[in-house]
């Protein structure tokens, strides 16, 4: 892995791991608006995120500022919002009421093809950009990634030509991949390294025999391995 700050956090379970990561979270949020005035958030689809979501919209919800916080999505699948593959509504379920509407960019789902949902979405991101006045450096203060067994990260596959896109920030799966196998739009490795800090939340035994791999400094064929950050990289883990 290239120079950078990394680190490796361990927990006995899901429960501790997910309120490390909501203590992260506050921790960055509180940095991020006391010196720039907003924070913005990118957040992972799948199960292990389910609890973090509820923590942070529970126990977590006053030390957030939320009114000055913008969450956006790693990837989303192409389907409705109220689809129970839909990462919009994992984190509609507990997270999403804490923010104001205007707050949430999501995916246009009901774009006509894959293309024009990616397009469509790399253009509100750049949108945001402006309105807050990032000439350059970091988009996103936080980005939240799981992994999958085969080493996944947000909707970049082993093997694939997008893991070689140097331009663009968002990307259109147009054939259907993954499990559930859908069309899915995806952020590119360009626009996850333009973060000040990423999150891995990664749970389960064979998982945690990549991210050995990867942590050792092999495992470029996983896509996870290719992650950078303009800040850390933190891996957090559980059985």
């Amino acid at each position: 892995m290239s120079e950078q700050t990394v680190r490796k956090l361990t927990y006995c379970d899901l429960e501790e791991l997910s309120r490390a990561a909501a203590d992260l979270i506050v921790e960055l949020a509180e940095t991020a608006v006391r010196e720039r005035g907003f924070f913005s958030l990118s957040l992972a689809g799948g199960h292990t995120p389910a609890r973090l979501y509820e923590l942070l919209a529970t126990d977590y919800r006053e030390r957030i500022n939320w009114r000055q916080t913008f969450v956006f999505w790693g990837d989303e699948r192409l389907v409705p919002l109220d689809h129970k593959d839909s990462n919009y509504r994992l984190a509609a379920e507990h997270l999403l009421p804490c923010l104001p509407p205007a707050n949430i960019k999501t995916v246009a789902v009901t774009s006509a093809d894959p293309e024009t949902a990616a397009r469509l979405y790399e253009e509100e991101i750049e949108r945001f950009r402006q309105e807050q006045g990032i000439a350059s450096g970091p988009i996103f203060d936080c980005v939240l990634l799981g992994m999958g067994p085969d080493g996944h990260c947000a909707s970049l596959f082993p093997g694939s030509p997008l893991l070689e896109e140097d331009k663009r920030l968002v990307a259109a799966i147009a054939e259907p991949a993954g499990s559930p196998p859908v069309v899915r739009i995806t952020l590119t490795l360009p626009a996850l390294a333009a973060s000040r800090a990423v999150i891995f939340m990664v749970s389960g035994g064979k998982k945690l025999e990549i991210v050995s791999e990867i942590l050792k400094g092999g495992g470029i064929q996983f896509p996870a391995a290719r992650v950078r950050s303009q800040g850390a990289v933190y891996w957090l883990l559980a059985p």
